[in-house]
């Protein structure tokens, strides 16, 4: 059942959106509205921005267009949605945006609490570790003793793939040779 949770989620929001115009007096959207997406185009949270995009459009009667706005954990794409201060402008990106985000940059360059609210949580991801087979890996426990895991690539700082990975470098007490940079 696990592995079926985000379509369930993902098809119940799509049905809540469906029944909203009945579920409101008030007219809303009145105009195009932008969804800005903090992942790259091809990236699991564009998807995901696509698949909803066409069940939006027809339960708002609107235009939704989708811009991709990536960098700095997601910041970006959060500080444009932030600034917009339009009603149309609606933010697809990762909960660290929120939550870890606050906490690794000093400086975001708006109020976060102030200018940004959830509505809904309608997927989740799960990260996954992979390395190239000829480096003969049999194990995690064999993985993290490798001078190597000490340098790796991720979305960028704050991104979830950085945090997994800076996570399980912690709870395995490895020290990690990448370097978070002052944000300030």
């Amino acid at each position: 059942m696990k592995a079926h949770t985000p379509l369930l989620r993902l098809a119940a929001f799509a049905l809540a959106l469906a029944m909203a115009p009945s579920a409101f007096a008030q007219a809303w959207p009145t105009k195009p509205v932008r969804l800005v997406a903090a992942f790259p185009p091809g990236t699991p949270g564009d998807v995901i921005a696509r698949l909803i995009q066409p069940a939006l459009q027809a339960a708002w009667n609107q235009p939704v267009i989708i811009e991709n706005k990536t960098g700095a954990g997601g910041n970006l794409a959060a500080g444009e949605v932030a600034h917009a201060r339009d009603g149309h402008t609606l933010l697809v990106g990762p909960d660290t945006i929120l939550t870890i985000n606050p906490h690794l940059y000093r400086k975001l360059g708006f109020d976060l609490r102030a200018s940004l609210k959830p509505v809904t949580y309608f997927a989740s991801f799960n990260q996954t570790l992979v390395c190239n087979p000829a480096a003969d890996v049999p194990s995690l426990a064999k993985f993290v003793q490798l001078p190597s895991t000490r340098l790796y690539a991720s979305g960028g700082a704050g991104t979830p793939s950085h945090m997994a990975m800076e996570m399980l470098l912690a709870t395995t007490g490895t020290k990690s040779s990448n370097r978070l940079q002052d944000f300030s």
